[in-house]
């Protein structure tokens, strides 16, 4: 069954930043309709918002590297991640790394490319034997357009429905080290990624709108996340309580800055636990916004939401 008319409209409304360094600038993948997509440039300060870069002429450059006798819809372009500086593009398509640039072209290029989650794996892996683990609490978070499944993957191998996360959502497990999960897109049901639980106390799991092919392909077989952070100290315990809302320690709260929707409107608290009303783009006075999608940069000087008219 296919996406929903209100999943298909949330979907193509649906705004997951990367931020730039700095903070001060982001990038999306835009949804045209299904299957098509725009990469989306969006600078804050000066609240520029365009392509970013020229789609037509990055699948003309690349079908003619690949085989002149195919052609490459710029809007559904073979990768799902970019890296962006200034008025250049990378980005990896098959085994190769690619540079493009405005008046320089299209060109292979070496280096590292920082792309999905190296917490996650290809293979499906049994989980290990619970008895002599510890306990592990896992913060999930789906940075994707889909409610994701999360589906646990017992001793034998064999999978079973555990629960789903909504758009946007964060979802707090108890778990175990060893553990393993297998994240699935709820509406086409393609692979975003295996997590294995690592020996810590809690671990945290953003899950983008990658391809997991993509980025891990054939060769995408190590456990990664079951060999990061063995012995690491554990930071703060989170839990939430029946709202839904993240409930911190006092010492934690005054440290760590927070968003928040409350009638209708963002409010930041700082780390000294002021509260101040952020400013909207757009503003208006039947302007609200919803806590389903809040997005707060690094730096903490911008914030991302959902806002609607009602």
């Amino acid at each position: 069954m296919g996406p929903t008319v209100a999943e298909r409209c949330f979907a193509e409304k649906f705004v997951a930043p990367h931020w730039l360094p700095g903070g001060q600038a982001f990038w999306y993948r835009r949804q045209i309709s299904d299957d098509k997509y725009r990469f989306i440039y969006v600078e804050i300060q000066s609240k520029n918002i365009r392509p970013a870069f020229d789609h037509e002429a990055l699948a003309v450059a690349l079908a003619e590297h690949v085989q002149k006798q195919i052609k490459i819809d710029p809007e559904a372009l073979p990768f799902s991640w970019i890296e962006l500086e200034d008025s250049h593009v990378r980005f990896r398509f098959g085994e190769q790394i690619w540079h493009f640039g405005s008046g320089k072209g299209l060109s292979k290029c070496s280096g590292t490319f920082t792309q999905g989650n190296l917490t996650l794996m290809r293979r499906q892996e049994p989980s290990a034997d619970t008895a002599a683990s510890r306990p592990v609490t896992v913060t999930f978070i789906n940075n994707t357009r889909s409610r994701l499944f999360l589906n646990d993957v017992n001793h034998k191998g064999s999978v079973k429905p555990h629960t789903s996360i909504s758009q946007g959502k964060t979802l707090f497990e108890k778990t175990y080290s060893g553990v393993s999960w297998r994240l699935e897109d709820a509406v086409s049901r393609q692979l975003r990624g295996v997590y294995r639980v690592p020996d810590k106390v809690h671990d945290t799991v953003i899950v983008d709108e990658v391809d997991v092919d993509e980025y891990l392909g054939k060769e995408g077989e190590n456990p990664i996340g079951a060999l990061l952070g063995k012995g690491d100290v554990a930071p703060a315990q989170e839990h939430q309580d029946d709202g839904g809302f993240v409930q911190l320690s006092e010492e934690d709260i005054n440290t760590t800055p927070q968003i928040s929707v409350r009638d209708g409107k963002l409010w930041l608290r700082d780390e000294q636990g002021i509260e101040s009303q952020l400013i909207e783009a757009n503003s208006s006075e039947e302007s609200h916004c919803s806590d389903e999608i809040l997005y707060l940069c690094p730096n903490k000087a911008f914030a991302v939401a959902w806002c609607f008219q009602q």
